[in-house]
C-alpha cells in the first residue's frame, strides 16, 4: 500500500530485443476505491519535470488493466531501431512542409554530410549530449571540404537544426528529454571589426577594370547611388531615369520600399533639386582619381 491511500501496480512489459531500454509508460493507481491508470506524458519544456496524465477507471481493477493495455499499446515501443539518420531523413524532413527547395535541398545535404556520418548510426534514444559534442568538435576540425574544419556559425547552425529534429522526438513521445540541450555547441565570437572602405582612388580602379563586364551600368550605379543589390537587381531600364518627374511612390514600389518615406529619406540626393552640386562632386572626384 502506498502513502496517502494509494496502491500502485504496473503490469509487465516485455521487449523481445534485449538491446532496448524501456521506460515504464503507465501504471495503476487505487484512491478512495476507485481505480486510476496514470499515463507518463513526458517532460514539461520549461520546468522539466515529467508530466502525467491520470485515466478514471471505475471501481474494477480488470477494468484499469485493460486501459492500462490500451494506453501501451499506443506507444512506440520500438524506439531501439530508430537511428538518429533515420529519424532526421524520414520522419523529421517529412514535418518540414512547405520549405523552398533550396531549403530542402540545404537540409539534406547537412544530414547527409554532416550528421549522419558522425551519429547518424546511434539509436535516437541512446543518444547522449557528450555524442553531440563529440559531432560538433570534429566538425569544428574536420568538417567542410578538404577537411578544414567548419565555422563556429556554420557548426552552431547544425546543432540547431539538431535540437530541432530531437524537439519532435521528445513531441512524439520517442525520448523523454533532448540531449541537444545539455550540449555546448561552439559560439561564433563576436567582431567588432569596422568593414573595409574603398577610397575614391581604389573605387575608380574598380570601376576601371570592370568597364569591359556586361553588369558593369549596375556596378556603377551603385557605386554613384550606394543603392542595396535587391534594389538594383529589381530596376529595368526605364527605372533609371529617377529624376524625369515620377512621382516618388511609383519609385518606391519599383525599389520594393515599404513606405515612399523610406525612398525619400535614402535617396533624397537623387531627386530632382536635392543633392545636385554633392553628385557633381562625387562623379568629378571618381573621375579625377582615375
Amino acid at each position: 500500500m502506498a502513502p496517502h491511500g494509494l496502491m500502485v501496480a504496473a503490469t509487465d512489459l516485455r521487449v523481445d530485443d534485449p538491446t532496448c531500454r524501456w521506460t515504464q509508460m503507465s501504471y495503476i493507481v487505487q484512491r478512495n476505491h476507485r481505480f486510476y491508470v496514470v499515463a507518463y506524458n513526458g517532460h514539461d519544456p520549461i520546468t522539466g519535470r515529467e508530466r502525467r496524465r491520470w485515466h478514471p477507471a471505475g471501481t474494477e481493477r480488470t477494468d484499469a488493466v485493460t486501459i492500462q493495455r490500451r494506453i501501451d499499446r499506443q506507444r512506440p515501443i520500438a524506439t531501439c531501431e530508430l537511428s538518429m539518420g533515420g529519424f532526421m531523413a524520414t520522419t523529421w524532413l517529412a514535418t518540414k512542409r512547405g520549405l523552398t527547395r533550396h531549403t530542402a535541398n540545404r537540409y539534406r545535404w547537412m544530414i547527409d554530410h554532416n550528421i549522419t556520418p558522425r551519429i547518424g548510426a546511434i539509436r535516437l534514444d541512446a543518444l547522449r549530449p557528450a555524442d553531440l559534442d563529440a559531432c560538433y568538435a570534429d566538425l569544428t576540425n574536420n568538417g567542410g571540404r578538404r577537411r578544414q574544419g567548419l565555422a563556429p556559425k556554420t557548426v552552431l547552425e547544425i546543432h540547431r537544426v539538431i535540437s530541432n529534429a530531437l524537439d519532435l522526438a521528445v513531441d512524439r513521445q520517442l525520448i523523454d528529454t533532448n540531449p541537444a540541450r545539455r550540449a555546448r555547441p561552439p559560439r561564433p565570437t563576436s567582431r567588432s571589426t569596422v568593414p573595409a572602405i574603398w577610397d575614391a582612388q581604389q573605387l575608380a580602379q574598380f570601376l576601371h577594370a570592370a568597364r569591359h563586364l556586361r553588369l558593369y551600368p549596375a556596378l556603377h550605379l551603385v557605386a554613384h547611388t550606394g543603392m542595396r543589390r535587391g534594389e538594383v537587381a529589381g530596376l529595368n531600364w526605364g527605372d533609371l531615369h529617377v529624376a524625369a518627374g515620377v512621382p516618388i511612390k511609383v519609385v518606391s514600389e519599383r525599389l520594393g520600399h515599404a513606405h515612399p518615406g523610406f525612398t525619400m529619406q535614402t535617396y533624397q540626393h537623387l531627386l530632382p533639386g536635392m543633392g545636385a552640386a554633392a553628385a557633381s562632386q562625387f562623379a568629378a572626384l571618381i573621375d579625377t582619381s582615375r
